[in-house]
């Protein structure tokens, strides 16, 4: 047997080189069903043989002792609604709400300097106007000639665009070329007459030019969303945050209802954004006639099939149904702390087959309130269902999360819902402004660091960047012809009165509230400004911000509260922010956003300081 083995692995391998090894199948066998029967009904109802057996898991899982195992059948509500008809800001100014814009773009919305890119496409936009009605050839020159881009001088009043060369090149490429487009615009927002100097004898063509400056203003009004010449904005520049009311009839038809919005900052509305406020006041009474215009509470009452809650990732009602994987709940990991998360697990894995969805539509700007909720089980049991902590006796144990705050009353909470006029989603472009709050322990003030800066042609620069470009450009006219000043005498430490900071650190000084007494020790930020010194001037002049978030009251005092800039400090900036209203309407707006800083800072702002002179500094 072992001369037969070897000699039939010596021919596998004589075979093996003699040509390629191909693999082959001889032969298969095919698995099918064969069914008994063309009869599948049986098959499909999926019968339960052991009936005994599942009634013995029902009755190990406690199911026989339930008090609540009845399903909803049907359920009858009663919902009463109430819209806001009124926008205050904490100025006072107070605006019918209008419904054409989101709430957000109302509040944040305020004016913006024209930069001179946009004065040119306003004037571009205008020259068009005028070829659409065939007066182009006539009166486009005169145009251009009365409302010119200008060439600035160069004086102090405009450093700041001699002193950052792409800016001076729009300029001097713009200048006797292009039109001032908002010149023109504002010229028509105060109602003056823009044919001045403009030799139009024609009468209907100063209709037409007249038809052509609605136009312009209506364009304008489409592409950027601007408040008008008398409305205050809802900005409060000493709490660096947004502060408005709206305010709705009562759901009793008498009285008003106030949400109070007093702490707004991060972007996005919405009903924990509000506080309620209840003041009576003198509503029509019953029987009388509501104001012009005014939409008073409805109440209305139906019935609906109630369904069950659910959401991605929610664990099977039914015990005997399969998970689809897509959540695995053995591992979910929650620390003691995440409360949001143990709180989601347990009411996905226990609590879940116990809510139900009631399909009702709101109008947005609508404050509801449910009065009555009656459900009927499958047992043919009616159960009225009261508000969670509703009841007095829940009074020192009530706790809630959805509900909104209800001013002046301690420990109480509303239980209507405002669906608040607000965007879902928006777009927001790069900071066009930027302002980093500080707080320098070392030289006992705040400082507010200019860190973005938006230039006169519209690019926006680094602020240390932008001051460092103006300080060379001041010192070209102010150095003195004999150089640096040179040290005599052998003394060998120099005095220093004050050291000096960048020009974008705008300080914020700790004082006393004015008008407060003497023994009130609260004190809030005031601004200040540093001193700009240069070789060979002989002014000294103050160095004022050149963003719009702190030139609030540029020729007053501003103050911000102290509590406002804690020791993690504070970043407001400013952007353009884009939205599509319900309509399909396009806002454009420039708003304001407040967000945490990154700790404290130093300036390196130092007084009465000796500095040790140098050999080098005395040769």
């Amino acid at each position: 047997m072992t001369q037969d083995y070897k000699s039939f692995a010596g021919q596998i391998l004589v075979n093996f080189y003699k040509k390629p090894y191909l693999p082959s199948v001889k032969g298969w066998n095919r698995l099918e069903g064969r069914p008994r029967t063309e009869e599948f009904d049986k098959t499909l109802r999926a019968e339960v043989r052991d009936a005994l057996w599942m009634l013995s898991r029902q009755w190990q899982m406690g199911e026989y002792i339930g008090s609540d195992t009845g399903s909803p059948a049907f359920a009858k509500v009663k919902i009463v609604t109430s819209h806001i008809n009124q926008y205050k800001t904490e100025s006072g100014m107070s605006l019918k709400y209008d419904e054409t814009i989101p709430l957000e773009t109302r509040v944040e919305m305020e004016p913006f300097p024209l930069t001179l890119p946009t004065r040119i496409q306003i004037g571009r936009y205008w020259l068009k106007l005028l070829a659409d009605a065939g007066l182009s050839r006539n009166y486009k020159p005169d145009f251009i000639n009365k409302y010119p881009i200008k060439l600035p001088d160069r004086i102090a009043e405009n450093n700041e665009i001699f002193a950052h060369q792409e800016v001076w090149q729009l300029y001097a490429a713009t200048a006797g070329r292009s039109m001032d487009g908002g010149f023109l615009l504002e010229k028509i927002e105060a109602e003056e007459d823009i044919l001045a100097e403009i030799n139009c004898p024609n009468m209907g063509d100063k209709q037409k030019i007249n038809d052509c400056a609605n136009k312009l203003k209506l364009w304008f009004h489409r592409q950027y969303l601007i408040p008008e010449k008398d409305e205050k904005t809802a900005w409060i520049p000493s709490n660096l945050e947004y502060g408005f009311t709206c305010e709705a009839p009562h759901f009793d038809g008498r009285n008003k209802t106030f949400l109070l919005a007093d702490e707004y900052h991060h972007g996005h509305l919405d009903w924990y954004s509000f506080d309620i406020h209840l003041q009576l006041s003198t509503r029509p009474q019953p029987g009388e006639e509501p104001e012009p215009g005014e939409a008073l509470p409805q109440s209305k009452t139906f019935t609906f099939i109630p369904t069950n809650v659910e959401f991605g990732g929610m664990p099977n009602l039914r015990w005997w149904e399969f998970e689809d994987r897509k959540t695995h709940f053995g591992d979910i990991d929650a620390h003691t702390t995440d409360l949001a998360k143990l709180l989601l697990i347990e009411f996905g894995l226990i609590f879940a087959n116990d809510w139900f969805v009631i399909p009702y539509d709101l109008p947005v700007g609508s404050l509801a309130r449910i009065d009555g909720l009656a459900v009927t089980n499958v047992f043919g049991e009616q159960i009225w269902i009261a508000p969670a902590g509703s009841h007095e006796s829940e009074g020192w144990q009530k706790w809630s999360m959805y509900n909104m705050n209800i001013r002046g009353i301690k420990n109480a909470a509303d239980r209507s819902i405002f669906l608040v006029p607000a965007v879902d989603r928006l777009l927001e472009s790069e900071p066009i402004e930027r302002v980093k709050f500080i707080r320098d322990e070392m030289a006992n003030m705040v400082w507010a660091i200019e860190s973005t800066i938006q230039l006169h042609n519209g690019d926006v620069k680094d602020g240390y960047e932008v001051a460092t470009e103006l300080l060379n450009y001041l010192a070209n006219f102010y150095v003195t012809p004999e150089g640096e000043e040179q040290l005599e005498g052998d003394a060998k430490i120099r005095y220093t009165l004050m050291t000096g900071v960048a020009e974008n650190w705008i300080p914020f000084i700790p004082v006393r509230i004015p008008g407060e007494s003497n023994d009130n020790r609260e004190i809030q930020l005031q601004r200040a400004a540093m001193v700009r010194t240069l070789p060979g001037a002989e002014e000294k002049p103050k160095v004022r911000p050149r963003t719009g978030i702190l030139s609030h009251n540029k020729n007053s005092t501003y103050f911000i509260h102290e509590e406002e800039v804690p020791r993690a400090g504070a970043y407001v900036s400013r952007t353009f922010q884009r939205a599509r209203w319900y309509d399909g309407k396009v806002c454009v707006w420039l708003g304001r956003r407040k967000r945490t800083g990154r700790g404290e800072g130093s300036s390196g702002l130092r007084f009465d300081h000796i500095d040790t002179i140098s050999p080098k500094e005395k040769t």
